[in-house]
């Protein structure tokens, strides 16, 4: 709740100097953190890493949340939504480390990251132009696992008051 009441005039500066659309991207970055997707790759050809032999058509998944949540990686508050993490970008939130994998990585990215973003970030202001929003009184905070994302267990019931 803490961008929602900037929104409505585009233009203005929120949090320090934070545009709305930064606001959008650092919320949208930090959802991503909080994900329980993975990377998988299959092996094309035998190779050793190490002491560990991979055989040509191994399959190797890299649960994400394993790196995501790793306090030696983002710190203390590594499982906690924290948006503000990402406010000097990627880099500086991973502290240079490859530890963050929102869309993929490398030559597996996802092709519509960009269009992912930008959609969110369209979506959000053209309700938010409109409406304020509240956490409904009713929400229970119970996140669990569903179709490989962290969600809210019953929903998130949110309360729209027009403009």
């Amino acid at each position: 709740m803490l961008f929602v009441a900037s929104f409505a005039r585009p233009r203005r500066k929120v949090n320090s100097g934070l545009t709305p659309n930064k606001a959008v991207a650092m919320l949208k970055l930090d959802k991503e953190n909080m994900e329980e997707e993975e990377l998988s790759t299959e092996v094309c050809n035998d190779i050793t890493l190490g002491d560990i032999q991979l055989l040509a058509g191994v399959s190797i998944n890299l649960p994400m949340v394993y790196i995501h949540h790793n306090e030696k990686l983002w710190g203390p508050k590594a499982k906690k939504f924290q948006p503000e993490r990402f406010s000097n970008g990627i880099l500086k939130a991973t502290g240079g480390n490859m530890s963050f994998f929102s869309f993929g990585w490398g030559p597996h990215n996802c092709i519509g990251s960009n269009f992912a973003m930008m959609e969110a970030k369209v979506t959000l202001a053209l309700i938010l132009q409109r409406f304020s929003i509240e956490l409904s009184p009713s929400y229970s905070h119970a996140p669990t696992i569903g179709d490989g994302a962290l969600c809210p267990q019953f929903g998130a019931q949110l309360i729209l008051h027009r403009l």
